[in-house]
């Protein structure tokens, strides 16, 4: 049996979830979720799983990625996938989790991704205190 083997690393203020073995029904699979309510326990709101090493995933794999998905958005938080294998894609696809979850085939797509989301959040806030100023010196 090829078991589930999870190790953690950051870049920047990302989490990266390196997945490696079969995830599949059992007791490592939890680990996911318990992992990510830690992190978002201890402020961490950006996460990537890397699926490189997925050799095969099934229907309780899919559960507990969307659980882990749900436990950040709960929290104002994000999970994307990246180097997704063919097969677990497939699944995504037949499931359409592939339109809940941002999928990138790089991981550095994938951190690049976060930087973009944050780079909108802070000119759409710069946009807001200049147009408010504005605003406030037109009176």
């Amino acid at each position: 049996m090829d078991s589930l083997k999870i190790s953690e690393r950051y870049r920047e203020d990302v989490v990266i979830l390196d997945l490696e073995g079969q995830v599949t029904t059992g007791e490592p699979i939890v680990e996911i979720k318990q992992i990510t309510r830690r992190l978002v326990a201890d402020g961490m709101r950006s996460v990537i799983l890397n699926l490189e090493k997925v050799t095969y995933t099934d229907s309780s794999g899919m559960g507990e990625i969307i659980a882990s998905y749900t436990i950040l958005q709960e929290h104002d938080g994000i999970l994307k996938l990246t180097q997704v294998p063919p097969r677990v894609l497939e699944l995504l696809r037949i499931t359409k989790l592939d339109t809940v979850v941002e999928i990138f085939i790089t991981e550095d797509e994938a951190v690049e991704s976060f930087r973009k989301v944050a780079d909108r959040v802070t000119n759409t806030l710069d946009g807001n205190v200049t147009a408010q100023m504005t605003t406030s010196s037109a009176r």
